[in-house]
């Protein structure tokens, strides 16, 4: 079994991708895993929402709670934690490997190819395998079993009816939906400040998206981390996401197309909707109908970004 412990300070796009790797490498080598850290997202999912131990393939469980979850994670961050620090990291019982550094920058791919031969033995030759960092990635069989994975990360029946309640009070006339993720003040120091873009910026983009459909009748979701002033896009027409941010999230894969700049969460709708996305990598540039692209895995959770 393969368990992957730490959160690493990522948010939900970035646990959706780092599970998504790991069950794509499950069910191409026959071996369990689990993601307990994970624990706060798990009840949002079907694949999870009875999986007290956020295992794969499913393992449900009579009783989950959010507490119990949040147990587990600990646990095993304690049971892990002596064997980093002493450096015992092989066992007839077990196995540590690591795929972290210190610091990530977007002008390198760092990544752990769990399809090495070695590390496929390494994996069987034990009960368990714990995995420490961010970086293991299967883009191989993510592409082979995507859909799998999608069917694991579909949203729970409620949170599905608040987002078709959303689509149908709000844009079910018209004949193109545009999802809008715009990062708000979090983005203003990350990577000093290259992919924040004010909201008026954002109207103007949109302004040059309408423009692209002269024949039909397109509407925004505007989706953020930050206030949504909808008089700043009075004229192209735009509405809020329901505001949590997994309805969020999931509005935006239902839309037609999706703008955002560069993150793991637009990404991530992009992917699990599968639909052409357009990252601005600068406000500057004109956007086209060329602008938008359906990415293969192996350009999505790329640390590069391209």
């Amino acid at each position: 079994m393969l368990i992957l412990i730490y959160k690493y300070g990522g948010r939900l796009g970035n646990r959706l991708f780092a599970f998504s790797h790991i069950i794509a490498f499950s069910r191409s080598f026959n071996i369990k895993v689990r993601y307990p850290a994970f624990d706060e997202y798990a009840k949002y999912f079907k694949g999870t929402a009875e999986n007290l131990v956020c295992q794969y393939p499913e393992k449900k469980n009579s009783f989950t709670h959010k507490k119990l979850r949040f147990l587990f994670y600990v646990l095993n961050k304690l049971f892990v934690k002596p064997l980093r620090m002493t450096k015992f990291h092989s066992s007839p019982f077990h196995k540590v490997v690591y795929a972290d550094t210190p610091e990530f920058s977007f002008t390198e791919t760092r990544s752990f190819d769990m399809n090495d031969a070695a590390f496929v033995n390494l994996v069987r030759s034990g009960p368990l395998t714990f995995l420490i960092g961010r970086f293991f990635r299967d883009y191989k069989h993510l592409e082979v079993h995507q859909d799998a994975v999608r069917e694991f990360f579909t949203p729970v029946e409620s949170i599905q009816t608040k987002i078709n309640e959303h689509f149908s009070s709000h844009v079910k006339d018209a004949d193109i939906v545009i999802g809008v993720h715009r990062r708000g003040e979090d983005y203003r120091e990350f990577v000093d400040g290259k992919y924040y873009f004010t909201q008026e910026q954002y109207h103007n983009k949109l302004t040059e998206i309408k423009h692209l459909f002269p024949d039909k009748s397109v509407r925004f979701i505007i989706c953020s981390n930050d206030e949504v002033d909808l008089n700043v896009y009075a004229s192209v027409k735009a509405v809020k996401g329901p505001g949590s941010p997994i309805e969020d999230l999931y509005t935006l894969a239902k839309c037609d197309f999706i703008i955002a700049a560069p993150s793991t969460y637009s990404q991530w709708a992009a992917f699990y909707g599968n639909k052409p996305l357009c990252q601005l990598w600068t406000i500057d540039k004109t956007i086209t109908l060329e602008s938008f692209k359906t990415l293969p895995p192996e350009k999505l959770y790329n640390f590069s970004f391209n």
